[in-house]
């Protein structure tokens, strides 16, 4: 989320400098300006383009799963770091908010919900109040960047972001277990889950992984009715149901393949 707050304050910043009469950009021969309308439509695109991608996490993450939708975000955050660090006319500005603006989408939903279904519940609240905190502190250093570099290094310094993002994503992230229950992979669940309590073994966490099981619908061996009177609403409990037949005609549609 640190790249969402990066990219959510290089407008301002890429503005404000080609706005001015002694903008630099950054050591290139040719020296970009930009007209009131120009600036204009590269400060909305990033904004419009932004609840595109939303609407695109919620379909991504169910496909390739929590993990590697946080991963993917890195893609299109790269390709708009690297746009706006060659840009030479105001179509190349507008090419790399897309993809920023894109990839701010992104990152939103995955994040929040491995979040809530990977954390333990004591450190579901600090933690879900991290990604405004990182946003923040993003924007932050762009603009401190931007008070003593060029608008264009602070693009080429930014790229680094996506490329760790990527990589501790991939080599230190493991997926939610909740989604890998809803795709009928339980050893990997089991596995993900005791990485995730402190790489303890998968005998540790045999409880709390039973109670995942019954929330992700896996468990078709418990009656969820009765937990109608330890406070769960209809509305869960229809949800629940619903997961539970959605997995069991999964399974059995393979068992007939």
């Amino acid at each position: 989320m640190l790249g969402f707050g990066m990219s959510l304050a290089i407008p301002t910043v890429v503005i404000g400098s080609l706005m001015t009469d002694d903008n630099d950009g950054g050591g290139r021969a040719d020296i970009m300006t930009l007209t009131e309308t120009e600036a204009s439509w590269y400060g909305s695109v990033l904004l419009v383009c932004h609840p595109m991608g939303g609407l695109l996490s919620g379909v991504l993450q169910e496909i390739v799963g929590r993990k590697w939708c946080m991963a993917l975000v890195s893609v299109p955050q790269l390709v708009g770091w690297y746009v706006l660090w060659r840009a030479g006319d105001a179509f190349d500005l507008y090419v790399s908010c897309v993809a920023l603006g894109l990839s701010m989408g992104l990152s939103e939903a995955p994040v929040l919900t491995y979040v809530g279904e990977a954390v333990e519940p004591r450190l579901r609240g600090p933690l879900s109040s991290m990604p405004t905190f990182t946003i923040m502190l993003g924007s932050f250093v762009s603009y401190l960047m931007s008070t003593v570099m060029p608008w264009r290094t602070v693009a080429m310094i930014n790229m680094a972001v996506p490329v760790v993002s990527f990589v501790a994503v991939v080599l230190l992230t493991p997926e939610s277990p909740v989604w890998l229950l809803s795709r009928n992979r339980p050893a990997e669940a089991k596995k993900s889950l005791a990485y995730l309590r402190g790489c303890v073994s998968t005998a540790d966490v045999e409880d709390e992984f039973s109670e995942l099981s019954i929330y992700a619908g896996f468990n078709k061996s418990v009656d969820i009715e009765q937990y109608v009177d330890c406070g769960i609403d209809q509305r869960r409990l229809s949800y629940v149901k619903y997961l539970q037949i959605n997995t069991n005609d999964t399974t059995n549609g393979k068992h007939k393949r």
